[in-house]
């Protein structure tokens, strides 16, 4: 992250090109490991060139950055803490519908889920087709103020 010029006082935002999923990785990478100034472009790269935005293929020249990575500023579950919670509380996956019917498995080398009463994510239930944050929709999962960073003038710091 040092390398990529992230510093605990300079604002990073991350985008990807699809629907946010590589993005929303990396924030709560960030947060996780203790950077609070994190944002994720609404609406990725598509949303910057369509609000007609300059891009380039040029790499940029960037200062290192002095953040120091500290883990555990977010709470994490193991498999027990999962199978505990799944009893009482909601056990979310974030993986395909296909993915979570066993239908597709690209990654993991058992197909399925978690048996349990675990939710599928449905397309288009927190970010739109578009790769868009749908309305209401926040870090928290609550409609909120929270801060969401729309395409609005060039970058500062490198690839995304």
């Amino acid at each position: 992250m040092r390398r990529a010029g992230v510093s605990p006082d300079r604002l990073v935002v991350v985008y990807d090109d699809a629907d946010s999923t590589a993005a929303a990785r990396v924030w709560w990478s960030l947060r996780y490991f203790g950077h609070d100034k994190v944002r994720v472009l609404d609406g990725g790269y598509r949303a910057w060139t369509e609000a007609g935005l300059s891009v380039t293929t040029e790499e940029p020249e960037i200062k290192p950055g002095d953040f120091l990575a500290t883990p555990g500023r977010l709470p994490v579950l193991d498999a027990e803490g999962a199978a505990e919670l799944a009893r009482g509380g909601v056990l979310l996956d974030a993986r395909s519908a296909e993915r979570y019917r066993g239908e597709q498995e690209p990654v993991d080398p058992v197909a399925g889920h978690i048996p349990a009463p675990a939710v599928p994510r449905r397309p288009g239930t927190w970010v739109s087709t578009d790769g868009s944050c749908r309305r209401g929709c926040s870090a928290s999962g609550s409609a909120s103020s929270a801060p969401r960073t729309r395409p609005t003038s060039a970058p500062t710091a490198g690839p995304g």
